[in-house]
């Protein structure tokens, strides 16, 4: 929850007296509501919503059937949703959605109406590639929380502004997509699973990177060299544990200068 906002902090374990949420937030001068549903209770959709005047933050944890209704909040800044919704994001114009993090949905997302948006989360994904992203380029920073799988970045090769990119739970197929990403600072790839890919990472599609000064493969299966990672001198912190080097060349990391910090592949 934000400390930079006026938030009205409801729980509920219960039957959920909209009205009172209602009246609570118009006569305390909020502009953030912080609601958790939790035990028995249940929200069917979140018509409530365009009863509370000047919400620039809205976070919501539990139940909610359909939970659509908060993409279409005119002035809303910043949208959490852990509400496993599997609703289709509306086909809406929105211009004031700063930074959007949800439960993935197994529907197309679409984000083309949100040219404000800058910071994007996804949690529990199962998705294999990120094509979606083709249709938002002027995203920032990226993050997604996987299920061990194997993923294909392409549509992150779209994203031209992405400065911070974290994939969590899940290994990557290549890393061709981030080839043209100049202004990405940090890039942490996590990986989770059993799942292999089909051929090794390449490093040479993140050492043309100059702005890059994190970088963490960790547990990201295999990759063909290190000697490739020596040519980033942007480069400021690097770990590579659990991911074995085809070539065994992790020795070389020694060359980068000690102002790296460097995390081995079997450290």
């Amino acid at each position: 929850m934000r400390a930079d906002y006026n938030v009205l902090n409801w729980r509920s374990d219960g039957p959920i007296d909209e009205r009172e949420i209602v009246r609570k937030y118009q006569s305390g001068g909020f502009d953030g509501l912080f609601l958790r549903v939790s035990g028995s209770a249940r929200l069917d959709s979140l018509d409530l919503l365009p009863s509370l005047p000047d919400l620039k933050y809205l976070e919501i944890e539990g139940n909610v059937a359909d939970d659509s209704r908060a993409f279409e909040i005119p002035g809303l800044r910043e949208l959490v949703l852990l509400t496993k919704g599997q609703v289709a994001i509306p086909a809406v114009q929105q211009g004031s959605l700063e930074v959007l993090a949800i439960d993935d949905r197994v529907c197309e997302i679409d984000l083309s109406g949100f040219p404000a948006l800058a910071r994007l989360t996804l949690w529990s994904s199962g998705r294999r590639d990120l094509e979606f992203l083709e249709n938002s380029p002027w995203i920032s920073s990226f993050k997604l929380e996987g299920v061990g799988q194997v993923m294909d970045l392409r549509g992150l090769e779209s994203c031209t502004r992405l400065a911070e990119l974290e994939i969590l739970e899940a290994r990557i197929e290549s890393l061709s997509p981030l080839r043209d990403l100049q202004e990405l600072r940090r890039c942490w790839l996590i990986g989770g699973g059993e799942s292999m890919q089909a051929a090794p990472l390449d490093f040479d599609s993140v050492s043309v990177l100059g702005s890059l000064e994190e970088l963490r493969v960790t547990y990201g299966g295999e990759a063909l060299s290190v000697a490739p990672l020596l040519n980033i001198g942007s480069l400021r912190d690097l770990r590579l544990r659990g991911t074995r080097i085809v070539a065994g060349d992790s020795y070389l990391l020694r060359e980068l200068p000690e102002s790296v910090r460097v995390v081995g592949p079997d450290e």
